[in-house]
């Protein structure tokens, strides 16, 4: 490295540990109330849809490292109390604990947690992936709450390690505050085609209300998503100064006309009228896995169904097992016609659908 880049390096290294220090001052000196969302997946969906049912409210920018995306969003709040929404990914040891050092969430949501960045070069195993995930809870008080999703076990059990109000979301009507049956076979109220999800959830305060949802977002995986902003959505009404009484009106409103993000489940047109499902932003295998599956349940279309998967990196020691668990699961998705892998990796998921049929 040339001595102009190392300056420049240096110089970059100290602009950024200034700001930092800048962004916990004025962060503390505004106490803005702030909702925290973490997930090996989901976790930018789930804060796309809290920024457009709270649109006065602060957000991370989702094409910005959250390295220097949390600093920089901090530096923006402008008043006190100011309600804003923290992204906190992570990929190496400790990051969270950086992150929190200035953030100090009053909603703290983890939507799941997959091996991914469990590679030596990264956290390196899924126990310590769930370690450093888990801080966003931890540091919450009795007064704050923690949102988690019940249907995944690695984040149901962080529950035992907060001093928050828990309150889950998933498949569970008896555990869960808020719950859905699109998972189940016989719902005729659920389907998945190209112009988007329906389903319902209930709200355990009021069980005997079916709240009726339809959105243009494609996979089942939204309604995890959906149950966890509308969760943090309401919480936000009830602890305000003035709770809006129609806020469930407004959720229902919001989630109809929310679009999907780029490269997450949204259409485009192929070449010759083809129309193209493109999910290609990022995978791990309960990402892939979720795509595949809407992918499948996809209705309302007599052409042939491809599927183009890349391999999954930054797994670590366990990527065989791991591709070959995706090839297991490739073999029950009877609706899809053809899948192209790409890369050496999915040989191991290649070989493992063939056992399976």
């Amino acid at each position: 490295m040339s001595e102009s880049n190392k300056n420049q390096n240096f110089f970059k290294k100290s602009f950024h540990k200034a700001r930092r220090v800048a962004a916990k001052y004025w962060y503390k000196l505004y106490e803005p109330y702030t909702i925290a969302v973490t997930g090996s997946q989901g976790k930018t969906n789930t804060t796309t849809l809290l920024a457009s049912l709270m649109p006065k409210a602060l957000r991370t920018d989702i094409n910005l490292d959250t390295l220097y995306n949390v600093p920089i969003t901090a530096l923006k709040i402008k008043k006190a109390k100011q309600l804003c929404i923290f992204e906190l990914g992570i990929d190496k040891p400790q990051e969270m604990s950086l992150h929190l050092e200035i953030v100090k969430p009053n909603i703290s949501i983890v939507t799941g947690i997959s091996p991914v960045h469990t590679d030596a070069n990264h956290l390196g195993s899924l126990e310590n992936i769930i370690k450093e995930k888990r801080k966003i809870v931890e540091v919450l008080t009795q007064k704050d709450y923690a949102i988690l999703n019940y249907d995944d076990l690695n984040v149901r059990d962080m529950a035992k390690f907060t001093k928050a109000k828990v309150l889950f979301y998933g498949s569970n009507p008896k555990f869960c505050q808020v719950y859905t049956n699109a998972n189940l076979t016989e719902n005729t109220n659920y389907s998945i085609d190209l112009k988007g999800t329906k389903f319902s959830i209930f709200d355990k305060d009021d069980p005997s209300k079916e709240i009726r949802l339809s959105t243009k977002l494609i996979g089942i995986h939204h309604v995890s998503n959906i149950m966890a902003s509308y969760l943090a959505f309401k919480t936000v009404n009830q602890n305000s100064k003035k709770p809006d009484s129609n806020w469930q009106e407004k959720f229902v409103e919001v989630i109809e006309n929310q679009k999907p993000l780029e490269g997450r489940m949204n259409i485009e047109k192929g070449p010759q009228g083809m129309l193209v499902l493109n999910d290609s932003l990022r995978a791990n295998i309960e990402s892939t896995k979720l795509g595949l599956k809407t992918f499948n349940e996809i209705k309302g279309t007599t052409s042939q169904k491809i599927a183009i998967i890349g391999e999954m990196g930054e797994i670590g020691e366990n990527e065989i097992e791991i591709h070959e668990e995706l090839g297991d699961f490739i073999a029950d998705q009877r609706n899809i016609n053809y899948i192209i892998g790409i890369g050496p990796l999915l040989q191991n998921s290649k070989e493992s659908s063939l056992k399976m049929d």
